[in-house]
């Protein structure tokens, strides 16, 4: 089981690679939020505990499984209740309606039962108490605790940057910028914790390509179809190694992107690209025609030819902008 619900080793890092937060992006972000919270005296130490924040982050998200398609639809199903029951405060009857389409009270009661359901089997019962306008309190901390990073985490992380400057700076400045990394890890640690490149961020950046739909079938579909493309993208369009991102056999990989058209989406990318390289082949040879190549020269002549080539365009210009100057003048006069 474990085999089909996570990346292979040599893929894992490939993946991680790719996800929407690059290093880059996400060192920016972490230096801002430890500037703010903890204010290092000097720009190095600054980069320094982003750096080995970011490190760490990496880290954390290339050791967790991959999500299989269905734990995905899972996360899925009982994001898309949270928010929906959110939205109409939970009240079930509506939800029932915008989420499932019943039209009258008859269906809405028969739906009614599975809705209650669900609500059981994702453990939502005290979120729906909670989403109700008298019992509002305590409603967001039930959302994204799974993805949480412990605070000792962060303090380890920085403290052990911290060590590395302990001979630059003043002992009082480094028990000082200590006892705020202490104080401030909780905090920096709720905050990054949604920048972590981890499966389940992943999965959340996709479930926010639903947002302000309502219908459940059609959320759905565009959830699933974007869960199972990244595996395809990631795996390169090897249908094979996507299978086994997805913990799927291949045939149910493929009888889901052909229910899903996916292979459409696909086909048509792949022709723009053809037709893309078509042009460009057809412009080159546009060129090589009005322009045919010179015989081979030594890495000096050409030089010398680009510099003058630059120099007689330069002198062209300095001409037109003299030109300019003198009808100005002849206008003014």
């Amino acid at each position: 089981m474990e085999a089909q619900i996570t990346y292979l080793d040599e893929h894992r890092k490939e993946d991680m690679n790719s996800s929407s937060y690059k290093r880059s992006q996400l060192a920016s972000m972490i230096e801002q939020e430890v500037a703010q919270e903890i204010s290092p005296p000097l720009s190095d130490i600054s980069h320094g505990f982003a750096q080995g924040l970011t490190d760490m982050l990496y880290s954390e998200g290339a050791n967790q499984p991959h999500h299989s398609r269905r734990e995905s639809l899972d996360y899925f199903d009982k994001s898309f209740m949270e928010r929906e029951l959110k939205r109409v405060y939970g009240n079930i009857a509506q939800y029932t309606r915008d989420a499932l389409g019943a039209t009258d009270d008859r269906e809405v009661n028969n739906l009614r039962r599975n809705v209650y359901r669900q609500i059981e089997q994702h453990g939502l019962g005290g979120f729906v108490d909670e989403a109700r306008p008298w019992k509002p309190k305590g409603l967001e901390d039930r959302f994204d605790q799974d993805n949480y990073l412990a605070p000792q985490k962060i303090e380890t992380a920085l403290t052990s940057t911290l060590s590395g400057y302990k001979e630059l700076i003043q002992p009082k400045l480094y028990d000082d910028l200590t006892a705020r990394i202490r104080d401030k890890a909780p905090v920096l640690a709720e905050k990054i914790s949604d920048y972590a490149p981890t499966p389940l961020n992943r999965l959340k950046d996709i479930f926010s390509t639903t947002e302000g739909m309502r219908k459940y079938d059609e959320a759905k579909s565009v959830f699933e179809r974007q869960v199972i493309y990244d595996a395809l993208s990631a795996s390169g369009f090897d249908k094979k190694r996507a299978a086994e991102y997805l913990g799927d056999s291949l045939r149910t990989l493929n009888r889901r992107i052909e229910e899903l058209g996916i292979q459409q989406e696909q086909s048509k990318a792949s022709e723009q690209k053809e037709a893309k390289v078509i042009v460009i082949e057809e412009v080159i040879n546009k060129n090589e025609q009005q322009n045919p190549p010179q015989a081979a020269v030594s890495e000096i002549e050409r030089f010398q030819q680009l510099v003058r080539e630059y120099n007689s365009k330069r002198a062209v210009e300095r001409e037109k902008k003299e030109k300019k100057k003198q009808m100005k003048w002849k206008i003014a006069a």
